[in-house]
Order: structure tokens, then C-alpha cells, then sequence
């Protein structure tokens, strides 16, 4: 799991792993589920199972992160929002509130087929500080695809 610190790490994960789905987990030290959640997806045994995503951990007691937490309305935790690097773009596929970890692996499965559909993508690309402007920006758009999929637990 990767823990960033400002948006600049968090820009880097994304670039990095722009061939995998990316699930940006917001939570905090002192949320119970979150604590629990937290403890499966640093489970090297069981994520390895999930080998198609990473996992990155947004604090939301971190002041760099406020802006970031506004973009997607984190109003309970945890939060996992599901979403890919697409033409240069942060594309939202799932939103999950509650730790829920079948509905969690679901959501997973179901967005694989993204995965698919990315194969063409990955030949084009930009400068990094570019990209990089890109993706942050995307940040500020609602671009979640499928808000029937978004729960409440």
C-alpha cells in the first residue's frame, strides 16, 4: 500500500501505475473500520490476489490532502473510490463508503474490464510535468462512471 504525503506523491503513484487500477482509500488513524480495512489491504497473502490494483492510503487528517477530500465529498470513513489513469485523466469506475470487503472485491472484479479497454492507451504518452498538471486537475471534475454503484454502509 502506498501512503503519500502531498499531491505530488500522489501524482507520481498514479503515473507509475497508470496499467493498474488504483484504489485511493481515505481514512484516518482513529476510525475503527478503517483500522480494519487498512489491515487487509497491507495483507501481502490476500492482496496478492488483487494483483490488477493498488491500493494508495489518503490520510484525511492531512492537511495536503483537504482539497482532495472536498473533489471526491469524503462525508464517512472509509472511503474507497476506485479509479484508473485514462487519456491523461483520473476516470472514477466505483465509490464504496463503509468497509464492506465483499462489495470491496466485487467493485474490483467488476472494474477489471477497464483494464482491458486500456491496452491501446498506454502506447501514447506525454512529458511528465504535463501528465502531471493533467492529473491533478482531472481531480476537481466528478467523473465517477457508475454512481448506481455507490453505497452506503
Amino acid at each position: 500500500m502506498f501512503i503519500p504525503n502531498s499531491m505530488t506523491d500522489l501524482d507520481t503513484i498514479v503515473l507509475e501505475n497508470k496499467d493498474k487500477l488504483l484504489l485511493l482509500y481515505f481514512g484516518a488513524s482513529w476510525c475503527g473500520p478503517c483500522k480494519f480495512l487498512k489491515k487487509n489491504l497491507t495483507d501481502d497473502k490476500l492482496m496478492s490476489n488483487y494483483n490488477k490494483m493498488v491500493s494508495v492510503y489518503i490520510d484525511v487528517d492531512n492537511d495536503n490532502f483537504s482539497d482532495l477530500c472536498k473533489t471526491y465529498n469524503i462525508a464517512s470513513l472509509p472511503t474507497q473510490i476506485i479509479t484508473i489513469l485514462k487519456n491523461d485523466q483520473l476516470l472514477n469506475i466505483h465509490k464504496l463508503e463503509g468497509f464492506n470487503w465483499e462489495k470491496l472485491i466485487s467493485m474490483y472484479e467488476d472494474s477489471l474490464k477497464y483494464l482491458k479497454d486500456d491496452s491501446s492507451d498506454d502506447k501514447s504518452s506525454e512529458s511528465n510535468s504535463k501528465t502531471n498538471d493533467k492529473t491533478s486537475n482531472s481531480n476537481s471534475k466528478d467523473s465517477t462512471e457508475d454512481e448506481s454503484s455507490s453505497d452506503s454502509d
